[in-house]
């Protein structure tokens, strides 16, 4: 899937079944979900996973929070 048919799916109720976990939650973030994003990540111990936690955490506005994440993801 690219990032047009990406835009694209958001048209629909639910995210494709074949985007991953953490791109799942990126999906119900950019449809204004993100407690159900969030729901996703909260406990996916990869790096993926922590990184798109952490990316949660700065928009919602929890900087120290996301660094932790940031850092588990080895992106800090």
């Amino acid at each position: 899937m690219d990032v047009k048919e990406f835009h694209e799916s958001l048209k629909q109720q639910f995210p494709p079944a074949e985007l991953s976990v953490p791109l799942a939650a990126l999906w119900w973030d950019a449809k204004d979900e993100w407690d159900q994003a969030h729901g996703l990540v909260d406990e996916l111990e990869t790096q993926q996973g922590m990184a798109v936690h952490a990316y949660l955490h700065r928009k919602e506005g929890s900087a120290s929070n996301a660094d932790y994440w940031y850092a588990r993801a080895g992106r800090g």
